[in-house]
């Protein structure tokens, strides 16, 4: 199972509510099987995603219950080099463990290897998940052709 987790910070619910939409579709739409989140709020109480039947929603109380609650491979995505590989070059391992903070610019300090996004600004992590999901579902189709 290919697991997204990130973190919602709990300060704006409206964007809050525009992230966890924006982490859902980008997991529903490039097979990524669960999507777990830190919700200080609540927001997944009331959420129901675009696809309910492709997508297992669980609350976590940190990134840090991600991993632990997780046998596979840990994938930490960064916005910027931290003696990571670009995603471009990265091979998606299967049963990976994503993990996006509420602000990628803030680094997670998590195990796991570290996979980093080029871009000429700041990227948020609900940005950065729609990208490395497109990345890893462009190549396991390739993959399978």
């Amino acid at each position: 199972m290919s697991i997204f987790a990130c973190e919602l910070d709990g300060k704006n619910a409206d964007q809050d509510r525009w992230k966890l939409f924006a982490y859902s579709l980008a997991a529903s739409a490039f097979g990524i099987d669960a999507l777990w989140v830190v919700d200080p709020a609540g927001l997944l109480d009331t959420f129901s995603p675009h696809e309910p039947d492709k997508l297992e929603l669980m609350q976590i109380d940190s990134l840090s219950e991600a991993v632990s609650l997780h046998d596979g491979p840990v994938v930490v995505v960064e916005e910027s080099q931290h003696g990571g590989t670009p995603v471009e070059r990265f091979e998606h391992p299967h049963n990976a463990l994503y993990l996006f903070g509420s602000d990628l610019g803030a680094g997670i300090h998590m195990p796991g290897e570290r996979v980093y996004i080029e871009s000429g600004h700041a990227l948020y992590g609900h940005q950065a998940a729609l990208l490395v999901a497109a990345d890893r579902h462009r190549r396991r189709k390739a993959a399978n052709q």
